[in-house]
């Protein structure tokens, strides 16, 4: 992650707006806004006209400044001192491997400083289609369905994502040993903890024989580091499995977007959303089959010790079944994101 632009020391200016003009609102939370930008000269690391999107946490007169947010000495021992959340959630960002397309990468912090003349900024990647929240909305009031290589698509996605964040394995900033346990130096990798279709981005695909969107996994103030205890890692990366499942279930069809985690009766009520699929033959018996496997393993009985260490154990059946029924996992015959763009699935 770059460090902040020096030049705003000297200017007085925020060292973000020296090189980026503002484009327009992305949106606001409780805590927090994103806006979008685009840079307004070539740099090393962007062309002129590049679009980035610039996180803030809002702070209302009188309120603390967002340096003083007690988040940021969280998990201390991974990450060493932090500034501000965002640049917490930037040092997660970081640990994210180099290569991949599945996690919204971060590109700058900019901290705060002199009375706010410089804002406390995480910038991170543009997503250009937006949230998968915004975007199922125009299209869930017409009732339609779906089509099931998008939904396929979708999982395939989220699930690369959460594996690659499962299995993002990085160094301790402090290696000593908590009180009465050995010393951890490493972390087995990261959890999310607040997977939901808002928190899924959609980017258009580059490949010009793919009318599939990439998918990513954003927002992560809330993910927190694995401290490698086994059982407890487990539960943490199966609670993002769960969050996954039920986006997926939301997109599909039901009106149940967010439902608390921790219950037998929400795991019930999701597998009762695919058994009444299954019944209607909405959705192909080997899509709701994987989801139900994969609902089994909340069940403690249907769990193997040290299973769930593997994420991306689900991703290479994901794409076992997608390799066995080609004709219609594939979108090279028929426009399916353009169905979806265009509002007109079919029921």
């Amino acid at each position: 992650m770059m460090n902040f632009n020096s030049l705003a020391n000297f200017r007085g200016v925020d060292g973000f707006e020296l090189q980026h003009d503002r484009v327009g609102m992305l949106g606001e939370g409780t805590n927090g806004i994103a806006e979008l930008y685009e840079t307004n000269r070539a740099t090393r690391d962007a062309r002129k006209g590049h679009r980035v999107v610039s996180k803030m946490k809002k702070r209302e007169e009188g309120t603390p400044h967002p340096n003083s947010d007690g988040l940021r000495t969280l998990d201390i021992d991974f990450f060493g001192f932090c500034r501000s959340e965002l640049e917490r959630e930037g040092k997660i960002m970081e640990k994210f491997p180099a290569a991949q397309d599945n996690l919204v990468k971060a590109l700058e912090y900019f901290p705060s400083f002199a009375n706010d003349i410089q804002k406390d900024r995480l910038v991170i990647e543009y997503c250009d289609i937006g949230d998968l929240d915004a975007f199922l909305k125009p299209f869930r009031s017409r009732g339609g369905k779906l089509p099931e290589p998008y939904v396929w698509h979708l999982l395939k996605g989220i699930m690369k994502g959460l594996a690659l964040l499962h299995s993002a394995e990085f160094e301790k900033v402090q290696g000593e040993a908590a009180w009465n346990r050995p010393a951890k130096t490493t972390s087995p990798g990261i959890v999310h903890k607040d997977i939901h279709v808002g928190n899924i981005f959609l980017v258009t695909n580059p490949d010009p024989w793919s009318t599939l969107p990439i998918v990513k996994i954003g927002d992560f103030g809330q993910a927190r580091p694995l401290r490698g205890d086994g059982l407890d890692d487990d539960r943490l990366r199966i609670a993002d499995v769960f969050d996954a499942i039920k986006s997926i279930v939301y997109a599909m069809g039901t009106d149940e977007a967010v439902v608390p985690y921790g219950n037998a009766d929400n795991i019930d009520r999701t597998r009762a959303h695919l058994d009444r699929w299954a019944a209607s033959d909405k959705y192909s018996p080997a899509l709701l089959g994987i989801l139900k496997k994969m609902l089994r393993s909340f069940n403690t009985r249907y769990t193997t010790p040290g299973y769930w260490m593997d994420t991306s154990r689900f991703v290479s059946e994901i794409e076992a079944c997608m390799r066995q029924r080609p004709e219609t996992l594939g979108d090279a015959e028929y426009d399916w994101g353009g169905q979806v763009a265009n509002g007109t699935w079919n029921n």
